[in-house]
């Protein structure tokens, strides 16, 4: 039996013994890591943000180095895309493109692995919550509006409305989760009040269908798994199985629920019926994946590249730069990118998370699992019409970092209970010493 007082609650239970992250550490990746998404949310600011995203992650690995080897090699299958997507320079239509972009993906992966081995599940929440806050009211406050078919939208600091409804639906859920949460301050979870009402703005604001439809899904499913943890595990194995197989038919019709949801978006909300253009998009993308569809053109080639392909498409997009422009939708971004090869990978990586984040909340029930699975439900919606992927972008950095926490485990951090000391005894010379709280 362990001694309590030995057991670092702060650190993932597959950490080689004798390496602790004290609190001070724990404290100050926090910060670093809370700053890392914020400027990775952040749009505005150009070079100059991801040079600074650079030495936050290089001030991580100096601070903690050794605990970082001694975990990434348990979840290092998470890097098989971004390795591919650098890799793919050597077949790529536009090699220095590819090299380049990948080398940044690569980098916002790994920043994305290092958090889970750095802070726990509840301390990253409540990094999540403030980001979003931050960003939130930062968007809020600047008024920056962009041109879109319905006119301005709000895009705030995000630049994209897709952002910033994304962020709006983050911001609404982690207050949810910080709010209900009773180990968190009284302050924080009262801020969550305000918080929750500027999301609900901004998400209005954006115009973003998606990003409706996810928020509301999302506090439908974060709602659904609390009430599951009424339920010891072999009853919510069960519950989650039957919702399984009913959502299980609309994984398979999905190509009629989304001429569906164009209809709900022409309808409702006012929008074309091709969902902003997307349908052309995917058509195009189509059309190039038959071109080269085992290991595609290479990363971010056809966007960032000088082919004739590349021209029309900024051409009918109205863009002289494809850096913030993609196919909506991840599967036919990746095969356009890195084939079926890269498809197969991302796939299996991205049902991956779901299953073992999934695995967790099944075992252990806890709010912030709920709050991660639900959070990563929104990710699975929005793959359909949105790209979730992408260098230095905290979509990236979160959704792997949900997968790293899929896999390694953290005892939550609590107060530690006194080591209450043994009762006196005698020593075989008869003299009176006290009894070690150690056991065996």
């Amino acid at each position: 039996m362990t001694n309590p007082a030995q057991v670092d609650h702060g650190r993932p239970a597959r950490s080689v013994s004798g390496f602790k992250l004290d609190f001070t550490n724990r404290l100050v990746s926090q910060i670093l890591i809370t700053a890392l998404i914020t400027l990775m949310t952040i749009q505005v600011f150009g070079g100059i943000s991801n040079l600074a995203q650079i030495a936050i992650v290089l001030a991580l690995l100096a601070l903690h180095w050794k605990e970082i080897a001694q975990n990434l090699p348990g979840i290092w299958g998470f890097l098989l895309l971004p390795l591919l997507a650098a890799a793919s320079f050597i077949w790529s239509d536009a090699p220095d493109v590819s090299l380049r972009y990948g080398l940044q993906f690569l980098f916002t992966v790994f920043a994305g692995l290092m958090i889970p081995i750095l802070i726990g599940p509840t301390r990253f929440v409540t990094s999540i919550y403030i980001s979003s806050v931050i960003v939130a009211l930062g968007s809020l406050m600047s008024g920056r509006y962009g041109n879109s078919m319905e006119g301005p939208v709000m895009i705030g600091l995000t630049g994209s409305k897709n952002q910033m409804a994304f962020v709006s639906q983050l911001t609404l859920a982690s207050s949810a989760a910080i709010f209900l949460d009773t180990t968190q301050s009284k302050l924080l979870r009262a801020s969550t009040v305000v918080a929750a009402l500027i999301a609900l703005a901004l998400l209005i604001q954006a115009h973003s269908a998606t990003g409706i439809l996810t928020a509301i899904g999302a506090t439908a499913a974060f709602v659904g798994l609390l009430a599951l943890k009424l339920f010891k595990p072999p009853v919510r194995v069960a519950l989650i199985a039957g919702a399984l197989i009913i959502v299980t038919p609309a994984v398979v019709m999905k190509d009629a629920l989304i001429e569906q949801a164009a209809h709900i978006s022409e309808t409702v909300f006012k929008k074309d019926a091709t969902l902003t253009g997307r349908t052309y998009l995917w058509a195009h993308a189509d059309r190039l994946i038959e071109q080269n569809p085992v290991v595609g053109h290479g990363y971010r080639a056809v966007w960032l590249g000088n082919s004739v392909t590349t021209t029309g498409l900024l051409r009918w997009a109205g863009l002289t730069d494809g850096r913030g422009f993609n196919f909506h939708n991840t599967y036919k971004e990746v095969t356009v990118d890195t084939g079926y090869v890269g498809l197969v990978i991302f796939t299996a990586t991205l049902a991956g998370i779901g299953l073992m984040l999934l695995g967790r909340f099944v075992a252990d029930g806890s709010l912030a699992m709920a709050f991660f699975f639900s959070t990563y439900l929104t990710y699975g919606a929005r793959s359909f019409t949105e790209l979730i992927l992408g260098p230095f972008a905290s979509t990236t950095l979160i959704l792997f970092a949900l997968g790293g926490y899929g896999v390694l485990k953290w005892e939550e951090e609590r107060r530690r209970a006194p080591v209450t000391p043994a009762a006196p005894t005698r020593g075989a010379s008869g003299r009176r010493r006290r009894g070690s709280s150690r056991t065996a």
